[in-house]
């Protein structure tokens, strides 16, 4: 799960708003609250995320509170791709 967080992480830096410190000290809040993405980047995001780990969110997913977290969505990821706690 670490390299997912990691990905997930290095992807806020390069692609929204946040330092990799901040994240990390903030993987379980709400990243739309912190204000480290918008909906347009969000979008940006799940593409990214889809293609790069091979899988595809459905809007159950979508809607899970934890979605919206570092630490949730790469939860999410891990499962979809079949490592569950891995």
């Amino acid at each position: 799960m670490e390299e997912t967080r990691n990905w997930l992480i290095q992807w806020f830096v390069d692609n929204a708003n946040g330092d990799e410190k901040t994240l990390r000290e903030n993987m379980a809040e709400n990243y739309f609250d912190k204000g480290f993405i918008d909906s347009f980047t969000f979008i940006s995001l799940i593409a990214e995320i889809e293609e790069n780990f091979q899988i595809e969110f459905d809007n159950e997913q979508f809607a899970d509170r934890s979605f919206a977290t570092v630490a949730g969505l790469a939860q999410m990821i891990e499962k979809l791709r079949g490592n569950h706690g891995q």
